[in-house]
């Protein structure tokens, strides 16, 4: 990544420190709940016959508003099943079953929700991460592939350390669409860790 798209952590920390009542005022107990709940279903286990799960999830994540096939959709909820911790490989097979327009597209959104319903400690990334920290997949097919791949490490490695996100936080993306400006996402602040929004 050029330096171009590094993230400015200390402005990132600051705005959330300065921001950090109307971040907490504006959780919603409603999803919450719902978060819980999925990652509850999710650990019991043989999810592709809980329908419940999956119609909650989709709506959760917002995978019915997508323009998703059938056929993607069922292979997301098989690898989700099989507990497929693998980007590339959760990308690859998710870019070549069509969408309903028929297009192979790259779901890296939608993939890395995967990856954190498995593992709490696993970033998801969305529209609001990418314009709080100006990293965007670049290029087409196998080339996009890698870049998210180098993007989500990215992500993992620097921002995490710092503990800005997971797993102090997990981001919460139905409800109230953020008055926060510029730091416009939601954040549910976990129990495990009290480092963030406190002092």
């Amino acid at each position: 990544m050029t330096t171009q798209t590094m993230i400015d952590k200390d402005k990132i920390i600051k705005e959330i420190e300065e921001k950090q009542k109307s971040i907490l005022s504006n959780l919603n107990s409603e999803n919450m709940a719902v978060y819980i709940f999925l990652k509850n279903e999710y650990a019991k286990g043989k999810i592709l016959d809980n329908f419940v799960f999956q119609f909650v999830f989709r709506t959760y994540y917002r995978l019915d508003n997508a323009g998703l096939s059938d056929g993607i959709k069922r292979r997301f909820f098989e690898l989700l099943d099989q507990k497929q911790i693998n980007l590339e490989t959760i990308l690859s097979e998710l870019y070549e079953i069509p969408t309903l327009k028929g297009k192979k597209t790259i779901q890296f959104s939608f993939a890395t929700k995967l990856l954190h319903t498995i593992n709490s400690n696993k970033p998801i990334f969305a529209l609001e991460i990418s314009r709080v920290t100006n990293i965007r997949p670049t290029g087409s097919g196998e080339a996009k592939i890698h870049s998210c791949i180098e993007r989500y490490d990215f992500l993992e490695k620097r921002l995490f350390i710092l503990n800005i996100f997971l797993p102090t936080v997990c981001l919460l993306y139905t409800g109230l669409r953020s008055h926060l400006k510029s730091i416009s996402f939601r954040i549910f602040l976990f129990p495990s860790k009290k480092r963030i929004l406190t002092r």
